[in-house]
């Protein structure tokens, strides 16, 4: 027996669209999201966060090139 396309599709579609939404609803707000990446930063010995004079010397010391990152809450 064959199921027609447009019934698979009526009962596959809630199981796509609900974790989606879901997801939707729980996302934070893009300056929750900065203020976490910082607090997470700022505890880390591999970044340094906000200190360019300290990231230099230890670019030097390293000899190893840095990577700065702007970023901007508008």
């Amino acid at each position: 027996m064959k199921i027609p396309f447009f019934v698979a599709l009526a009962v596959a579609l809630p199981f796509v669209t609900v974790p989606l939404l879901l997801a939707a609803d729980s996302k934070q707000s893009r300056d929750e999201m900065v203020l976490e990446d910082r607090a997470e930063l700022i505890g880390n010995d591999t970044w340094i966060y906000n200190d360019l004079e300290k990231a230099k010397a230890v670019a030097k010391a390293a000899n190893k090139p840095l990577m700065i990152v702007f970023r901007c809450i508008p």
